[in-house]
């Protein structure tokens, strides 16, 4: 039996298979290779039935009609045109990030039936719903590229760290101590001295004005400051009146390990421990 003779309800059991077909593929198709992935007898029926059912679905709103592709027929989707330009885009930066305008040329034969401002139009929609990721250019000129994945901020954080630790270094300040202050900012914005406050309060008793051991609560505190943030921020809060300093009468005597542990100010005084007020 064959398109002419095939019954109305053949007939409507053949058009719902092929446009069920169609619509799984992840792309525009011919009739001929639809056809080809058809299941047993639904693969025997002829090729222009197949064709004439595609066409009856574009007549009918159901389905969009391609240009030739490395061929001379027509393709059929039931995805829009804008919808597959968003499919080609995703794939063309599947393994790195490219500027648009080398996209625009590796999909310009597929993308020939799509006016340039839909095609940016389609990028825009990607970008918005977070499936394409646009990456700006690191130079001031640079243009954007387009990426699968989000850019990522270390890359545009490097060249402006290096630039702040070469700057620092000139008045005296270490590399060390331009991390440190990084890392304070993004894990605890508060003060050096609320850093000190806090850690000196975990300590058993500094809330009942028990004295707290300058090393141990350095050693308590870590990278959050560094040596120098550490000392000034206890300086501050003696300074402030909100904490008292203890000193060691025989700085002499300890090595100078021992020394290094410890808080020293202006006029040449050994701080060892602090109490809080």
């Amino acid at each position: 039996m064959d398109a002419l003779t095939a019954t109305p309800a053949v007939q409507d059991d053949v058009r719902q298979v092929v446009l069920k077909a169609l619509d799984a593929t992840d792309e525009p198709i011919t009739a001929a290779r639809l056809r080809e992935q058809l299941l047993g007898q639904y693969r025997r029926r002829p090729e222009a039935e197949i064709s004439e059912i595609l066409e009856n679905a574009v007549a009918a709103g159901k389905a969009y009609r391609f240009s030739p592709y490395r061929g001379k027929k027509p393709r059929y989707w039931t995805r829009t045109l804008d919808a597959f330009a968003q499919r080609l885009i995703v794939q063309a930066i599947a393994r790195e990030p490219l500027l648009w305008t080398n996209i625009k040329s590796k999909l310009k034969t597929q993308l020939r039936d799509l006016p340039a401002e839909r095609q940016e139009q389609a990028l825009h929609d990607l970008v918005a719903a977070h499936r394409v990721f646009e990456i700006p250019g690191l130079k001031t000129r640079e243009k954007s590229r387009f990426g699968s994945t989000p850019a990522d901020p270390l890359v545009y954080l490097q060249p402006a760290i290096e630039g702040v630790v070469e700057k620092l270094a000139r008045v005296g300040v270490s590399r060390e101590e331009v991390l440190a202050a990084l890392r304070r900012w993004g894990a605890e914005p508060i003060s050096g001295e609320e850093v000190i406050v806090h850690g000196a309060a975990d300590f058993p008793g500094a809330g009942e004005g028990a004295l707290v051991s300058i090393p141990k609560l350095r050693e308590a505190v870590g990278e959050r400051l560094s040596k120098p943030e550490f000392d000034r921020a206890v300086l501050r809060l003696y300074e402030q009146g909100r904490i008292h300093l203890h000193q060691t009468d025989h700085p002499g005597g300890l090595s100078e390990s021992q020394r290094e542990q410890l808080i020293k100010d202006a006029s040449g005084r050994y701080f060892v421990g602090l109490v809080l007020k």
